[in-house]
Order: structure tokens, then C-alpha cells, then sequence
């Protein structure tokens, strides 16, 4: 009986045995089962690049082919031509992308490779599974995304029975075939991602209805006495309200949000931009705080106006004092 009859025999009873070269070492290889075993080195089979192992002992970790036949390529070839294409996604770590291409695969062992144009779908199920692992900061992530989602949880925080989607990060990461998915079609690659603006889509989450409701409960802005209209920072634990303690002259009580139910937290800067007081209750500021500050600060500042009566004062983002 010819070696090569032998090995025909072998594969035709136990072609899921099959084991494929791993790496450069002439004597290392992968296991359709997916181990690895290394060639023992009395064996003539040595430099083959396919084998069917019939005698496989442990050794440590791997394992020690004790005797095995080796395989010609058309043997093998014949073989390929038995199993089926697989298609197989995969994220490429290193170049941050999704890879995809089809297989022919006896257990762990591979036969044979070519590419494939994946479905939409079946990249974004990879690319979600990326965002879920690694946070939404993986993708382009800012403030404005980060404001949207703290507005409709304040909101939701006091009417939670009204409707208002979750949008703290578990309960969208949760959600991601939902809004993410149709954001990503035709993207492949972190970079692509990262390059969709995320707001839109967050934005959709809402109806037209919770929108305006939004927009009214929990403004992005607030205008003060000085005529400006200030980005509230719903970043911070609370919701900020900070501006220059001369564009507040006048306001006797602190600005709620949410219905009244939420009132902001008043940052008063000097005219440098930098914290003078943080307060809950304006009223109370201009009353007990506001005359201690006024003394450290007029000879600081000689060329802005700090009245002894603040509620009365004409309130002003200008720079010099004007009378």
C-alpha cells in the first residue's frame, strides 16, 4: 500500500483531524480542534504543510504528534471542494476596521480564504458590538450629545411616567440597533464612525412633541438681564447658570427650569471670567454675600461698576464703567 493510499484512507475516515502548519516553525501546528500541537522530532513528516495526526499525545499546554500522514495539496484541494464557504467579520484592532471574507474551515483549521463584500447589516452588528464594549466615547462623542441626554433624563427624572426615552449611556448602549444602526449604513471603520454626527440621531429619539416640550422645560439657554442669552451647563451635577455679576444686576430671584422645579445654581463671575460666589439663592446673595464682595473687588476692578445697590443698577456685560 502506497503512503499516499494510506493517507487517502485516513482522511476519507477522519477528515475533521486535519491539521494545518501554525506560524514558521516548520514542527508547529493548529488542531481542528483548535489546539496546538508541535511535530515530534523523529517524525518524517517534518516540513509538511498539512497532516492527519493519528496519534497525538499531551504535552503541557500543546500537544506532541506522535505519528501522523502527511497530505498532498490535491488531497487537500479535493477536501475544500467537500465544505462550504463561511462567512466570517471580524475587527481588525490594529487598523480599527471591519475585515470580512469567506472560509472553508475543518473545525479550527482553515483551508482555504478569499474576500467578501459583507451586508450592511452585518458590519454595523460588528461596529455596535465595538460601541457597546468600549462606551459611547468611542465614537464622536461631545458636549452637545452629552447636554442633549442629561436634558431628557432632568426631565424624565420628574415625569417618569410621560415617555421620555432613557438616554443615560446603559440604556442607549442598550438601544443601539434603534438609533445607532441606521447612522453607520456604508461605514466600515472606527474612523468613518466617528465621523457621523451623533446629535441627529439622538434628536430622533423624540418625538416633535417631547422636543418642544424640551425646549421649554430644560432650555439650552437662559437670557439674562444684560440682554444675553446664556448656554445653561447641564453637565455639572446640577444645572449651572454662570455669568459676570454685572449682567445680573436686577434679578431679584434665582431661575428655575423643569416647571419651576428645579432652580439653577448660579455661578457670579468677576469681570475676569473667574468664580466670585456659587449660589442657589440669588436674592439671598445680593442681600448677605454681595456687599463683602463689592469691597474686594472695587479696588480689583475700578474700572467696572459695583453699586451699592445691585437690584437697581442698570445690569451690563460692558467692560468700563459707563458714568
Amino acid at each position: 500500500v502506497q503512503r499516499r493510499d494510506v493517507a487517502e484512507l485516513l482522511l476519507a475516515g477522519w477528515p475533521d483531524r486535519i491539521a494545518g502548519r501554525a506560524g514558521s516553525e516548520p514542527d508547529s501546528y493548529l488542531l481542528a480542534t483548535n489546539r496546538r500541537a508541535r511535530l515530534a522530532p523523529w517524525s518524517d513528516a517534518r516540513g509538511a504543510a498539512w497532516l492527519l495526526p493519528f496519534d497525538v499525545a499531551a504535552d503541557g499546554a500543546s500537544g506532541l504528534i506522535r505519528a501522523a500522514a502527511t497530505l498532498d495539496d490535491d488531497l487537500v484541494e479535493r477536501l475544500r471542494q467537500e465544505v462550504d464557504w463561511q462567512v466570517v467579520l471580524d475587527w481588525n484592532r490594529q487598523a480599527e476596521r471591519v475585515d470580512c471574507w469567506q472560509v472553508r474551515r475543518l473545525g479550527a483549521v482553515e483551508l482555504a480564504r478569499r474576500p467578501h463584500q459583507p451586508e450592511p447589516e452585518e458590519v454595523a452588528a460588528v461596529l455596535l458590538e465595538q460601541v457597546r464594549r468600549n462606551g459611547l466615547q468611542w465614537l464622536s462623542w461631545g458636549d452637545d450629545c452629552a447636554a442633549l441626554c442629561a436634558r431628557v433624563e432632568l426631565v424624565r427624572r420628574f415625569e417618569p411616567q410621560a415617555g421620555w426615552p432613557v438616554m443615560k449611556e446603559e440604556g442607549l448602549l442598550a438601544d443601539l440597533e434603534a438609533w445607532l444602526q441606521p447612522a453607520l449604513a456604508g461605514v466600515r471603520d472606527r474612523a468613518g464612525a466617528r465621523r457621523v454626527d451623533l446629535l441627529p440621531w439622538l434628536q430622533g429619539l423624540l418625538s416633535v412633541r417631547q422636543r418642544q416640550q424640551l425646549d421649554r422645560l430644560v432650555p439650552e439657554r437662559i437670557a439674562i438681564p444684560s440682554g444675553r442669552a446664556v448656554r445653561i451647563d447641564y453637565l455639572s451635577s446640577e444645572p449651572v447658570l454662570a455669568a459676570k455679576l454685572q449682567e445680573l444686576f436686577g434679578l431679584t430671584e434665582t431661575p428655575r427650569i423643569v416647571g419651576g422645579r428645579v432652580p439653577l445654581v448660579i455661578h457670579l463671575l468677576s469681570p475676569a471670567g473667574r468664580p466670585l460666589q456659587v449660589t442657589r439663592d440669588l436674592a439671598s446673595f445680593w442681600r448677605e454675600g454681595y456687599p463683602e464682595v463689592r469691597r474686594e473687588m472695587r479696588g480689583r476692578y475700578p474700572k467696572h461698576p459695583w453699586p451699592e445697590d445691585p437690584l437697581t443698577a442698570v445690569p451690563t456685560a460692558r467692560t468700563k464703567r459707563r458714568c
